[in-house]
């Protein structure tokens, strides 16, 4: 299931009039995962950006960016060259839309009329707005000679994918824009097929083209239309001869998106895991980092036609950069780019204003109760792919940050001043993926820390339990009697009792220890064999605590001998989070898909939250603030939001 998108909820501190009383607000922090863009030929400045959560619109040249108001996400946008008055997106779940006033309002004009599959990739005929082409994982190629209101599939001579595992690649579609009869698609077998029909009847064109790793990329040359490119996870290749003869131009690199300059051909742009530049058609390259301190994965770039001096490129997680020379100097444009999940959220317990988030793969600390954001960790963040962070709960200048790092050990990072300064851990290559509460600190012993680890050789990866370190992560012990699955994405330390130590699997299972982790009991039975996404004990009672999987929250009153599903008033759906009110243990909050809900009978019955929310959006985290008791925090898929409640409605 692909994830939807954010829900909301995070305060305004009481000495910060940012906002009224029961408003909703969010701050950012702003980015998400752009993976396309695309340019009006009548109006230079409208510009569309294409996230996994929505389609976002530009008036002013990419400076600023609003939501555009249209269900479902990962959108390709097109605009005809010739009519641009129609523009058309298609999206992963729900088909074809259509806006006539610059992507203001649109309406839905074609449904998939397969489950599971979509158009990856589609292109307008470039002399007839109502003729596209279009290309799906599994289903082959479509044409469409209605402006996108019924498709016909035309895959004779196509050799299709039915059991590739989907979406390790990304179909590609390029019609030459000077025979628009001439077609070339890039299909999930890593091979690209050629028509000079109209898609009537297609051949292989694929001689010397070796993408033996998922293949994303295919762009045609502008003035030059028998040349095109190929890209994917093992590099790029070129045909200069129509798809008859491919060779590789030598760039060891991952492309999963290439552009070419429309004015000077000769300049080639890759985005992948890092991001290139070539002057001379890809016989050399260069590297160029669009993020000031991110230099990770990047999921696009883009020339504008107009005005082949402004490139873009969408981050994994980094948002959009903008380049105003052709890739030289850069600029990061991000705001109102709501698209960030926020997969973890602290605040600090002395400090209420100071907020830490893991969002983007990233860390980002906000000093002003969510109002502006930092990313601490820069100087290591090119280095980094974080999915976890912890406050000590008694020194909170204490603070671990935990994820993965490319091909090295050690993403394991410390900070003994409050985020100024950070050093490394050792040993292992870094957090379970998935993980999102795997890392916890002993509240009782500001050395000692508990890990869901994993260790990487070459692309085998190992899942390694739970792991303790007593000297702040210089050494380590895995601690697995007893704990028969290892795929760990939750740890929690009780809050009291530092020696009782419970851990979730990915796979269901939950396992508590009595003595620090040195033994561990299975405690799953009851619960839904669902992946385990929060584990929280009751403070006041020590045999009372709560669960949320995937699919259902959970109660125990006999320290998970037993279990009950609590979903009196919850709807069917997905949850990430569980919490008890530590001024009243009765009042329980669970937060997921369908957004946030309280229950003040101890699990017993559920209700919304709070009527007035927006959303509903995935929520993550829900936070109270320690200082001010009626403000609330929400790690969401669209930010952290904030809200002061004078009641709930």
């Amino acid at each position: 299931m692909r994830l939807s998108a954010a829900f909301l909820v995070l305060l305004l501190l009481s000495q910060f009039a940012w906002g009224d009383k029961d408003l909703w607000t969010s701050y950012g922090p702003y980015g998400g995962y752009f993976h396309s863009f695309a340019f009006s030929p009548a109006n230079e400045q409208l510009i569309f950006a294409s996230e996994f959560d929505g389609l976002f619109r530009s008036v002013d040249q990419g400076l600023t960016w609003q939501r555009v108001q249209i269900p479902g996400g990962e959108f390709n946008v097109r605009m005809h060259p010739k009519s641009p008055e129609i523009i058309i997106a298609a999206n992963y779940a729900n088909g074809i839309f259509e806006s006539l006033d610059d992507g203001v309002t649109w309406t839905q004009v074609f449904q998939y009329p397969f489950e599971e599959d979509s158009f990856y990739d589609f292109e307008f005929h470039p002399s007839n707005s109502a003729v596209l082409y279009a290309i799906s994982y599994y289903h082959g190629v479509f044409k469409s000679t209605d402006s996108g209101r019924s498709w016909i599939a035309k895959n004779s001579g196509l050799s299709l994918t039915t059991q590739a595992r989907c979406c390790v690649d990304t179909p590609q579609l390029e019609v030459d824009p000077n025979h628009p009869e001439t077609v070339y698609v890039l299909m999930p077998s890593r091979q690209v097929y050629k028509t000079t029909d109209g898609g009537e009847s297609w051949r292989l064109a694929s001689t010397g083209l070796k993408l033996t790793d998922p293949a994303h990329a295919l762009v045609i040359d502008p003035k030059d239309t028998r040349t095109l490119y190929a890209g994917g996870v093992n590099g790029i290749f070129r045909t200069t001869d129509g798809g008859f003869q491919w060779k590789s131009r030598g760039c060891k690199c991952s492309a999963r998106s290439l552009a070419l300059d429309p004015k000077n051909p000769d300049i080639l742009y890759a985005a992948g895991e890092g991001a290139l530049r070539s002057a001379d058609k890809g016989a050399t390259w260069e590297w160029f980092s669009p993020h000031p301190y991110i230099a990770s994965i990047f999921l696009s770039v883009a020339v504008h036609p107009a005005h082949p001096e402004l490139v873009f490129v969408g981050g994994f997680g980094a948002g959009v950069a903008r380049s105003k020379d052709r890739g030289n100097s850069w600029e990061t444009r991000n705001d109102q780019l709501d698209a960030l999940n926020v997969v973890r959220l602290i605040v600090h317990p002395k400090v209420p204003n100071r907020l830490l988030a893991v969002a983007g793969q990233q860390v980002y600390l906000s000093l002003n109760g969510g109002h502006a954001w930092d990313l601490p960790l820069r100087s290591r963040s090119s280095a980094f792919y974080f999915s976890d962070v912890a406050v000590h709960p008694v020194n909170p200048d204490l603070i671990v940050a935990a994820g993965a790092r490319k091909d090295k050990p050690g993403a394991i990072v410390f900070s003994k001043d409050g985020g100024k300064n950070w050093e490394a851990g050792k040993h292992f290559s870094g957090v379970n993926y998935g993980c999102a509460r795997c890392v916890a600190f002993d509240p009782g012993d500001q050395k000692t820390l508990y890990v869901a680890p994993f260790n990487k050789t070459g692309n085998r990866t190992t899942q390694l339990g739970v792991a303790r370190s007593k000297d702040l992560g210089k050494s380590w012990k895995l601690l697995n009697n007893g704990l028969t699955a290892k795929d760990v994405w939750v740890i929690t330390v009780h809050p009291k009792e530092s020696s009782k130590i419970y851990a979730g699997t990915g796979s269901g299972k939950l396992f508590v220890s009595g003595n620090a982790g040195e033994t561990w009991i299975d405690r799953s039975a009851g619960l839904d064999q669902s992946s385990i996404r929060a584990i929280v004990p009751d403070p006041s009672d020590s045999s009372t605590m709560y669960v949320a999987t995937y699919t259902s929250v959970f109660k125990s009153i006999d320290a998970g001998q037993t279990w009950v599903r609590k979903t009196n008033g919850l709807p069917d759906s997905w949850y990430n989070f569980v919490d008890v009110d530590a001024r009243n243990h009765q009042h329980v909050y669970a937060a997921g898909e369908a957004g946030i809900f309280h229950s003040s009978d101890g699990g017993e019955s559920w209700s919304v939250f709070d009527s007035r929310s927006p959303g509903p959006f995935a929520v993550w985290n829900l936070l109270i603030n320690p200082a001010h008791p009626d403000t609330y925090y929400a790690g969401t898929d669209r930010g952290v939001f904030s809200l002061v409640v004078s009641s709930i409605q």
